[in-house]
């Protein structure tokens, strides 16, 4: 196990430290973060808060996606369920208002099937 130290900032420019985080990770991921940063050309430490903004991204759109399912179960009992998405469209050729011409060369297969 290799022993990594997280050291949490308030922001870039005060550099104050909020607190600091000692995590213990397998020497297999810390070869492979080692690498990954050299082939970026930048730190483990950089790596990791990526990593950290991603997964908090990733937390914060499940919490929004939770409160989205509140909301419409909520609408739904007090309106009733929506209906059900049709996935095909269908079209009423009653409802067309105005087609437009599309030229098709006379030597196109589309023309061979009207020889009778």
């Amino acid at each position: 196990m290799v022993q990594c130290t997280i050291i949490l900032e308030q922001s870039r420019c005060s550099m104050a430290l909020l607190g600091e985080t000692n995590i213990h990770i397998s020497g297999e991921r810390a070869r492979r973060l080692s690498e990954l940063a050299a082939a970026r050309g930048t730190t483990e430490a950089s790596i990791v808060e990526e990593a950290l903004d991603s997964l908090f991204r990733q937390c914060d759109s499940y919490e929004y996606e939770e409160d989205d399912l509140t909301l419409l179960k909520s609408l739904e009992a007090e309106n009733g369920p929506l209906p059900p998405i049709q996935t095909t469209p269908s079209i009423d050729p009653e409802e067309i208002v105005s087609a437009i011409p599309v030229y098709v060369p006379s030597n196109s297969p589309v023309h061979a099937d009207e020889s009778h």
